[in-house]
């Protein structure tokens, strides 16, 4: 496991923090027609995983841990202390391994 990276990212709206999560081959562009509906009742935040969209590009390979890694840099950068997680099937496994690394610590 490397450092973490810091992440591109876009902030919208107020509210309840919700981090919206793409797809490995994507970007947080993914999400713009969701934020759309979204921003008038969460603080939507987007990011682009390591390797995506506008984020560094460390030598692979990159691990689950790395994204949550990641994920959890940036939550701590933001000043989250909880934060709704949303995403697309597979982000199920980071999302969950993020709650249990919190837990964690």
């Amino acid at each position: 496991m490397g450092e973490p990276v810091r992440s591109a990212f876009s902030v919208e709206g107020e509210g309840a923090p919700l981090i919206l999560i793409h797809g490995i081959g994507a970007s947080r562009h993914s999400w713009d027609g969701i934020v759309d509906r979204l921003r008038s009742k969460y603080r939507c935040i987007t990011y682009d995983l390591r390797g995506h969209g506008r984020s560094p590009v460390p030598p692979t390979p990159y691990s689950l841990d790395d994204l949550v890694d990641d994920l959890e840099a940036l939550r701590s950068e933001l000043g989250l202390v909880w934060c709704r997680p949303a995403w697309l099937r597979w982000r199920e496994l980071l999302s969950e391994t993020a709650v249990r690394a919190k837990r964690a610590r």
